[in-house]
């Protein structure tokens, strides 16, 4: 059954700020998980994006398991594909992606 949490961070500003959370047991928390990688959406594991995008999911794992939430992703989500996990997430500029699209046109 969920239990509420207070939790208390910092921002990049260094603002304080603290919010009340509804935190999932850990056998939802690890179902939850292994939906998301079902459905291919392991950019959501990145360990920032997640915290942005499900405070939720974020501070569940964080009081379950401690602070290092990548590690503990690794062992609850072992079939994630962790190597494209580890770099940032890129995003390509026009004129490469012009260029690509070019490439595939002279393929033709």
């Amino acid at each position: 059954f969920l239990s509420f949490s207070a939790v208390t961070y910092k921002d990049i500003s260094n603002a304080k700020y603290t919010d009340e959370i509804d935190l999932l047991p850990p056998p939802l928390l690890h179902a939850v998980l292994m939906q998301v990688v079902a459905n291919g959406g392991t950019d959501f594991l990145r360990p920032y994006d997640m915290s942005r995008c499900s405070p939720r999911v974020f501070w569940s794992m964080v009081k379950a398991f401690g602070p290092d939430v990548e590690n503990t992703l690794k062992k609850l989500v072992p079939n994630a594909d962790w190597d494209s996990l580890a770099t940032r997430k890129r995003t390509k500029s026009k004129k490469a992606l012009e260029n690509e699209r070019q490439a595939r046109l002279a393929k033709r």
